[in-house]
């Protein structure tokens, strides 16, 4: 996931590099481990899966937001009224990419440890899993993100096929 991930700054595809940056993360966690916690499910880097289920639980997060970011750019390109942006311009969507892709996950980490009943689970072969009791405080703090964005990256993606249908 980060060989393109060069290609990607040079073009200011922020929501791929984004997305690449939590897909990325996430599968080197669960490789270390599904290495570490082969055949056992012994507590060996306590230190680790505190970090790591947080970045989990940021990854959850952090995937639909970089769809939003992508959908978002992708409807920016489709209704574009001028030929070029200014550097101003695309700082500003820099940052509100960044902003979502980045700002809403860690904002989600933190949350989590509100609902967060014991510091992390540990399941043999898997290897550390977030800890969540499920209260009615747990939908909107922790499980509502991924559906929102969702929901909000959908209404993107419309209005960009939309866009084109109008284009064409």
């Amino acid at each position: 996931a980060f060989v393109p991930l060069s290609w990607h700054l040079q073009a200011w595809n922020a929501g791929t590099c984004i997305y690449m940056f939590w897909a990325g993360f996430a599968s080197l966690i669960q490789f270390v481990d599904a290495l570490v916690w082969h055949g056992n499910a012994v507590n060996k880097i306590p230190v680790w899966c505190d970090i790591t289920t947080k970045f989990i639980i940021g990854a959850g997060v952090g995937i639909p937001a970089a769809s939003l970011c992508i959908n978002r750019r992708l409807y920016s390109i489709a209704a574009v009224q001028q030929t070029a942006l200014s550097l101003r311009e695309k700082r500003k969507s820099i940052c509100i990419d960044l902003a979502i892709g980045f700002g809403i996950p860690v904002l989600v980490m933190c949350l989590h440890t509100i609902v967060q009943g014991h510091r992390f689970n540990i399941a043999e072969d898997i290897g550390c899993l977030p800890a969540i009791y499920v209260t009615p405080l747990t939908f909107p703090l922790v499980f509502m993100w991924p559906v929102l964005l969702g929901l909000v990256s959908f209404f993107y993606a419309s209005m960009t096929l939309r866009a084109f249908w109008v284009r064409r």
